[in-house]
């Protein structure tokens, strides 16, 4: 996370073990530090709102 805030980067997305066994990925915002978890599918929609 330092590295992405170091970098000014908006979002981050986590995809770890439970992620992938649940088929979600978590979206970080990096201003915010509020996360979310998603169907890969919903990503974009999501980042385009």
């Amino acid at each position: 996370m330092s590295y992405a805030n170091a970098r000014k980067v908006p979002f981050v997305a986590i995809v770890g073990e439970s992620e992938r066994e649940q088929d979600i990925v978590s979206l970080k915002n990096m201003e915010t530090g509020d996360q979310v978890n998603l169907p890969p599918k919903n990503i974009a929609s999501y980042l385009n709102n």
